[in-house]
């Protein structure tokens, strides 16, 4: 019988994809809705905001930036 190979193993020779280094949700950074209030959500990087607020999520597309979101509307400046 073969033996089975572990999970590091068979992916010993694969260069996984650090996902932190993406730009995840640029539209989101000066949105007026980017916080839901929780913890769930505390970064404009996060998938909840007001509009999505958790345990609903934002869409992928919104969330890898290749789509504009409806509901965007940027924040106004303090002076």
């Amino acid at each position: 019988m073969v033996e089975k190979k572990t999970l590091e193993e068979r992916y010993a020779d694969e260069v996984l994809t650090d996902n932190t280094q993406f730009d995840k949700c640029r539209q989101c950074k000066d949105c007026i809705f980017r916080d839901d209030g929780t913890v769930y959500s505390s970064h404009y990087q996060k998938g909840c905001c007001r509009i999505y607020p958790y345990p609903q999520f934002k869409p992928l597309e919104i969330v890898m930036n290749k789509a504009e979101c409806e509901y965007y509307e940027k924040e106004k400046e303090k002076k």
